[in-house]
């Protein structure tokens, strides 16, 4: 029995043979390398496509819309008064003088060293907020809060962010200033109707600084917090015609046009609404260009 093989002396290139054989069991997987790239080419393709598609349907969209038709825009002469307008306003031009502007309550209390407290351990108490209008000289509520929970030794910014917590109609700001810091209140509402009154809870004595009972107290006191101001309307007239409103933003008054109220004027803003011809014409050429894309 005779036995051969391969290698040296045999005549036979292994190394080729080896290779060509490790060539033939590759070409399968390029047939699928090729069909891969040859995918991925044909599915970025679609995503472009796709693309276009949208933002073809949306510029129709924006135009198929009266809407985009009829864009307003508005100017104002003066930065006393802003405005802003939509498109279901309609085009016109008025004059504007504001000699009041809308504003909250405030109310400050005494000075303290700065993290003293006003009780002492172991008290408790409650503030009970009147919401309500001071326009008459007396307060007249409309409804109420009570903050409980509140500790003789809570320090003026634990009792701020209690107050803060409960939504009481009124933010609560501890003012630093050196040593010394005052515990402040605001309307969290401008107007004559969203001023408050404060009561302390019976028998927290400790608490009275932090009552306002009415509008007499000017300065800072033990048995009640210092007015700061009362809230007040925005006063204005828009083409001779007086307004009145709790607020300096103005969305009602004039159909599809907001006026914001930013400093009382010397002289008339004048106001105008048009058709917003550049933003028209905006849309209309993005229409075309996603058409010219996808074509």
């Amino acid at each position: 029995m005779s036995i051969s093989s391969t290698g040296v002396g045999s005549g036979l290139d292994v190394n080729s043979i080896v290779s060509q054989l490790v060539a033939i069991e590759k070409q399968p997987l390029k047939t699928l390398q090729t069909k891969s790239s040859t995918f991925q080419s044909q599915l970025s393709a679609y995503g472009t496509i796709k693309s276009q598609v949208s933002a073809l349907g949306d510029a129709a969209s924006t135009l198929s819309s009266a809407s985009s038709w009829s864009v307003q825009k508005a100017s104002s002469s003066s930065t006393a008064v802003t405005a802003t307008a939509t498109s279901s306003a309609s085009p016109t031009a008025f004059s504007i003088s504001v000699s009041q502007l809308s504003r909250a309550q405030t109310t400050a209390s005494r000075s303290l060293t700065s993290g003293a407290t006003l009780g002492t351990a172991g008290e408790t108490g409650a503030l009970t907020f009147n919401l309500g209008s001071w326009a008459t000289g007396s307060f007249v509520g409309s409804s109420a809060i009570t903050v409980s929970g509140i500790k003789g030794d809570d320090s003026l910014a634990a009792i701020a962010a209690k107050i803060n917590a409960a939504g009481a109609g009124v933010s609560a700001t501890v003012l630093k200033s050196g040593s010394q810091e005052r515990l402040v209140f605001k309307s969290s509402n401008t107007g004559e109707a969203a001023g408050f009154q404060i009561e302390a809870s019976v028998g927290a004595t400790w608490l009275d600084s932090l009552s306002f009972k009415d509008l007499s107290t000017v300065a800072e006191s033990s048995s009640g917090m210092q007015l700061g101001q009362t809230g007040l309307n925005a006063n204005l007239t828009i083409n001779g015609v007086a307004i009145e409103s709790a607020s300096n933003t103005l969305s009602d008054v004039v159909p599809g046009v907001t006026l914001k109220l930013n400093q009382t004027t010397s002289t008339p803003a004048d106001v105008t609404i048009e058709t917003d011809q550049e933003q028209v014409q905006k849309n209309i050429q993005t229409f075309v260009d996603s058409y010219n894309a996808l074509t």
